[in-house]
């Protein structure tokens, strides 16, 4: 397998773990899997709050560990990057992390 097919693999494996540990934070009977979408943001489109988002970055580092810290990535980033912040940025974050792109 190429590292580009590797690569696409992993980007999808990731959005399914993150699409289920978003329904787990929202809870089933709000979202499911199917109406995630990489281009969602989490405040706008998901409508969370800020306390189900510390709880998906701490499900998510628990997952991939602390590579994935997404509470420290987003310390850098001011409140309009993270009001608009889309899955498929997380994703990426993610993938270069556990990849050792960085």
């Amino acid at each position: 397998m190429d590292i580009v097919n590797q690569q696409n693999e992993t980007k999808a494996s990731i959005t399914s773990s993150l699409k289920k540990i978003i329904v787990e934070v929202i809870g089933e009977d709000f979202i499911s899997e199917e109406e995630i979408n990489i281009e969602n943001t989490f405040t706008e489109d998901l409508e969370m709050e800020s306390i189900e988002i510390v709880q998906f970055a701490d499900l998510v580092k628990s997952k991939y560990g602390e590579k994935a810290n997404l509470t420290k990535w987003m310390s850098d980033m001011d409140l309009d990057q993270i009001i608009h912040l889309k899955l498929q940025e997380v994703i990426d974050f993610i993938n270069q992390e556990i990849s050792g792109q960085n």
